[in-house]
Order: structure tokens, then C-alpha cells, then sequence
């Protein structure tokens, strides 16, 4: 295929790695973005039961160890598989044979999601990606993204995953900058969520009564400070506060524009 003839740069770059049309992404919201101090990873809570016969709200962000995150987009069971794959991996590695290293977390997410993706034929009703966040002792945190057939890639900039990236990608191109720190980004991200949410644009993505989850992932640690964090409770309620006000201004503005 020549991409020369392709719509657009996102076109070209979903056929290379493999990423799923926007009509045919996996379910669920998440951002992760590369900050000038670190890596913020924020997602929606709510999952579909039944095909869509019900909901449920639960966390979509998932610490393997203490410095590496990682959330998926899509099926819920099949993350659940994934989880377990991991963990069962981090616990029987031979520690004391071999330095467990991120390399090998990356390969090994990769070809989990592979096996997991394949084996249930690639159906969009079990198919998921992944979007990881790692922490390191020596150097900047990395955010890598394994599309469902396994391919990793890393994220120099930031990377939307699920359904409500659609609706995302109009702020993240007015709003975002590479200057911008962690807690900035979370909280675009947290107005984010609320807004698919407040003006019902997915049906799949929502956090109900609760926040939406996020994680700091801060450039480096020392030997005693292994420091992803959650955003704190006094933060949410700042960014809510904040992000109620933002929904209230912006609906006002559009039935302005119509009077």
C-alpha cells in the first residue's frame, strides 16, 4: 500500500502499528502523558456487563510492581487475564538468578496481549490494548503503547486508548504542550472524562459518583523512594471543583451561541 495517498498522518500511523479504527475501539477512556517531570496515566471507571446490559465502576489502572503501571482499553475479562498472566509472571520470575529488568515486563505484556488478543480471534467483543507507564532510577519515566497484536511502541508525546479518545483529541490538540507538568495534564484529563461523561458523548465511559483514577509516575526515584502516586483526595476535589465550573461556562457558551 502507498500511504502517500492516506487521509491523514493518524490514518497512516493506525494501518503501521496496527491501532484500531475509532469505530472499532475497545471500550473505556485513557490518557497517558509524557510531562516535564514525569508520566500521568488517567482513566474513566466504568466497565460494560453483558454486552451493555449493565455497568459497573471499578479501577482500570493496574500496579505490577511498585514503579510499573499499566491499563488496557476494551474487554474487561481480558484484562482480568492479563492481570493474572502478569502477576503470576512477576511471581515466579527467579529473582535469584536474574535481575527481573523493564525490557522483560515489556516483552512480556506484549506477547500476553498478543496470545490473549489471538486467542479469541481478534473480536472486538474480547479485544483490548494497553498503554504502560514505567518508572526508572537513572532516567526519565517511559510510557510505551502494545497495540492487540502485541506491538510495542514507545510515546514521546502522549497517547489517548478506548473510545472516548475520540472526543479527547479536540482538547489535547488546543491545550496540550510538552512543557506541561503532571498535575496539569491530570487535571485536563479528569475535565476530560466529566465532559463525555456530562454531555453523554460514549456510553462507555463515565466514573458515576467517583473520580476518575490517576497516577503520577515522576521522572527518576531515589534508593529509599520508589514514588508513583495517586493523585490525592484534596487534588480531586480541587480538579472537580475546578472541572464543574469548566462544564457550567462551556454549556453556557453554547446556548449563547444560539440566542
Amino acid at each position: 500500500m502507498n500511504f502517500i495517498f492516506s487521509e491523514s498522518i493518524e490514518d497512516y500511523n493506525r494501518i503501521r502499528y496496527n491501532e484500531l479504527d475509532d469505530n472499532e475501539a475497545p471500550m473505556t477512556f485513557i490518557l497517558g502523558a509524557k510531562c516535564s517531570d514525569g508520566i500521568v496515566m488517567v482513566a474513566d471507571r466504568k466497565v460494560t456487563i453483558d454486552c451493555g446490559a449493565d455497568f459497573d465502576y471499578t479501577d482500570k489502572l493496574h500496579r505490577v510492581l511498585k514503579h510499573i503501571i499499566f491499563g488496557a482499553s476494551g474487554s474487561p475479562d481480558s484484562f482480568e487475564l492479563l492481570k493474572g498472566q502478569t502477576m503470576d509472571y512477576v511471581r515466579t520470575y527467579p529473582s535469584g538468578k536474574k535481575v527481573m529488568t523493564v525490557d522483560n515486563i515489556i516483552n512480556k505484556l506484549s506477547k500476553f496481549t498478543y496470545d490473549i488478543n489471538k486467542k479469541y480471534k481478534f473480536s472486538n467483543l474480547f479485544a483490548f490494548d494497553v498503554l504502560v507507564g514505567i518508572q526508572y532510577h537513572d532516567q526519565n519515566s517511559s510510557l510505551t503503547y502494545i497495540s492487540q497484536y502485541g506491538t510495542p511502541r514507545p510515546i514521546n508525546d502522549y497517547k489517548l486508548i478506548g473510545t472516548g479518545g475520540k472526543y479527547a483529541k479536540i482538547f489535547m490538540k488546543k491545550i496540550w504542550k510538552k512543557s506541561m507538568r503532571m498535575d496539569a495534564v491530570a487535571e485536563l484529563g479528569y475535565f476530560i472524562i466529566k465532559y463525555i461523561e456530562n454531555f453523554v458523548l460514549d456510553n462507555t465511559v463515565g466514573v458515576n459518583d467517583s473520580h476518575p483514577e490517576i497516577w503520577y509516575i515522576p521522572n527518576k526515584y531515589t534508593n529509599e523512594e520508589r514514588n508513583d502516586i495517586h493523585a490525592t483526595e484534596e487534588q480531586l476535589a480541587i480538579f472537580h471543583k475546578r472541572t464543574q465550573l469548566r462544564l457550567f461556562n462551556h454549556e453556557s457558551h453554547l446556548t449563547e451561541l444560539f440566542i
